[in-house]
């Protein structure tokens, strides 16, 4: 059964939000390569279908507009949000706000465009967040419905989970697995806790940078 398993999926996801005590984030995660256009600029690029949590979980804020909200999540509706860097390349000038792209022949009305992220190992080095400049999100029903899916067995790549207190790490980790053992039947996934990794560490004496943790 567990060779056989479809992996995560978006069905998953919402159990945890819903029984998880534990838990106070689940941020769910689909990809795939998309052609977008706006004008005369086409671009093949990747797009993330995410749901709202995803911009606290990562401290990914909007500068201007909005990010994706519950009401896009329930409607599966057609609105893109644009890092700096693919705004700038699809829009150059113009403001993206309110203006409509393609995404697979299909149009799409830009709500937000995320922060300009940067961070540096020294003065001159290259910015180690650049690949947050370069997202492209929409609302991950969206991505579903487009792709025929059933929300509740839509495939996701990945989900990252916050749990509300880390002095109960163990804890948290454990409802997820007993919510996605009762989901799957089958033991057919791995949840990895940040907060054991450096436990671990500090535990064999190794440092590490934990900036991007």
């Amino acid at each position: 059964r567990a060779a056989a398993s479809k992996g995560l999926t978006f069905g998953d996801a919402m159990a945890i939000k819903k029984q998880a005590k534990e838990i106070e984030l689940v941020s769910p995660v689909i990809s795939e390569q998309a052609i977008l256009r706006y004008g005369d600029r086409e671009k093949t690029r990747e797009i993330s279908g995410v749901v709202p949590a995803f911009s606290p979980m990562n401290d990914f804020k909007i500068a201007r507009g909005r990010f994706i909200t519950d009401s896009d999540i329930q409607g599966a509706t057609r609105v893109v949000v644009f890092g700096t860097d693919r705004a700038d390349e699809l829009f150059g000038s113009d403001d993206p706000i309110g203006k409509t792209v393609t995404i697979n022949g299909t149009g799409y009305v830009v709500v937000g465009v995320m922060e300009y992220k940067y961070f540096a190992f020294g003065d001159e080095g290259r910015n180690a967040l650049r690949w947050m400049n370069r997202q492209i999100f929409v609302p991950v029903t969206t991505l579903m419905t487009r792709k025929g899916e059933p929300l509740k067995n839509g495939r996701v790549a990945f989900m990252h989970v916050r749990m509300r207190d880390i002095g109960r790490a163990k804890e948290a980790v454990q409802e997820v697995e007993e919510i996605l053992k009762r989901e799957h039947g089958v033991n057919d996934f791995e949840v990895m806790s940040r907060v054991e990794r450096l436990k671990q560490n500090e535990e064999s004496g190794k440092m590490y940078d934990i900036t991007f943790m």
